[in-house]
């Protein structure tokens, strides 16, 4: 699915988004935490949190966003 569709999920369901070759690349996965505040996504890697992501134009139209965490 998009960004969009993946994010409007997350948000209902309390959970984060990431792409497949993200979660496979790291100990605990990269995902990201989208949330309704000025910190934008929350960067979820290896149990640490870093504000503020912002999406890459090849993120942007990416079709293989999954809901994750």
């Amino acid at each position: 699915m998009n960004i969009t569709e993946a994010t409007k999920k997350a948000l209902q369901s309390g959970r984060g988004i990431t792409r497949p070759e993200l979660i496979k690349n790291t100990k605990y996965g990269l995902w990201f935490l989208p949330t309704k505040s000025t910190l934008g996504y929350l960067i979820i890697d290896n149990k640490e949190i870093t504000p503020l992501w912002q999406p890459s134009a090849n993120d942007i139209i990416a079709n293989d966003w999954i809901v994750y965490g």
